[in-house]
């Protein structure tokens, strides 16, 4: 079930609707208007303008996170496939 949540970014009031809880919402809004309002307040720059550097800048926020990510995962894959096979088989199966 979709939760409303109504907030404000940068004085303005949105409405958002999604599936996951209010609470996480708002977080999500809380880091829009932050970085919003710093690139406002630094830079001196429109609203619009600081809402399309903002979008920039959370992307690369989350690419990094994601690329991030995919490097830990690899270097697990790199661990598991270099050291399970030196385990025997009877340390990693399920015990009776």
């Amino acid at each position: 079930m979709a939760n409303r949540v109504t907030m404000s970014i940068c004085g303005t009031e949105y409405i958002l609707v999604a599936e996951e809880d209010a609470a996480y919402m708002e977080k999500i809004g809380n880091m829009v208007d932050a970085e919003m309002q710093k690139l406002m307040d630094s830079a001196h720059m429109s609203r619009d303008a600081a809402a399309v550097l903002a979008a920039v800048n959370l992307a690369d926020q989350l690419t990094k996170a994601q690329e991030g990510a995919e490097n830990l995962r690899r270097q697990l894959k790199t661990y598991l496939d270099e050291y399970m096979p030196s385990f025997p088989d009877s340390e990693w199966t399920e015990k009776d």
